[in-house]
């Protein structure tokens, strides 16, 4: 996969707080961080990063709540989020025992107006589960990585084609083929997705840990 040309590092970061007001969220909206397993052990590496995205929306004044993503979707739709975060998991979508959302999940979200952001495996939970592909990635990326701007992008606000930062990178996958209506809006110095989004389902992706 062939490398991406970027132009002059950008001293103005994409953060979580940055991608979180291009999506006009108000403050006191409600986010739920879920986590693709229950939410036990507390101290194992999924909670902790679901733990964290929640603590840095709240540090927003914006309602966050962290809950399981095996609770039922009647227990989701109680909530009336606004927005809904699939976090950071350390399996791979490929294995046989991979966590996931309900499989009607997708329609509630569009149908509701819920805007669904995928994180780090989030991201390529919603590639393979709308019908994209994911493999083995070529060159894994578990490190601080530039990542640069390609499409003018919701995501990002007013940042510019070619804009570049260093992200924090942790993944051995990587999304190969994008499902229908999705397009890329960045990507690694390496050439992998870093970013997608399809504006019409108002579903995002982030490869890397913007928390």
């Amino acid at each position: 996969m062939s490398g991406a040309a970027f132009s002059k590092r950008s001293s103005d970061p994409i953060s979580l707080k940055k991608i979180l007001c291009s999506l006009n969220l108000a403050p006191r909206s409600l986010i739920l961080s879920s986590c693709p397993h229950n939410l036990s052990p507390p101290c194992s590496q999924t909670t902790s990063y679901t733990h964290l995205i929640t603590r840095r929306i709240r540090s927003l004044s914006i309602f966050s709540l962290c809950i399981s993503g095996t609770s039922p979707l009647s227990a989701i739709a109680s909530l009336n989020p606004c927005v809904v975060i699939l976090s950071g998991e350390p399996h791979s979508v490929h294995t046989s025992d991979s966590p996931s959302f309900l499989p009607e999940f997708p329609e509630w979200a569009e149908a509701n107006d819920v805007v669904v952001l995928g994180i780090c495996y989030g991201l390529q939970l919603i590639v393979q589960r709308l019908g994209g592909e994911v493999r083995v990635g070529k060159k894994q990326e578990y490190e601080r990585m530039e990542i640069g701007v390609e499409k003018s992008a919701t995501l990002y606000g007013s940042k510019r084609v070619g804009d570049r930062q260093l992200v924090w990178m942790s993944h051995g996958d990587e999304v190969a083929r994008l499902p229908d209506g999705f397009e890329v809006v960045a990507r690694s110095q390496q050439g992998a997705v870093a970013a997608l989004e399809n504006r019409v389902k108002r579903f995002y992706g982030l490869q890397y840990h913007p928390e």
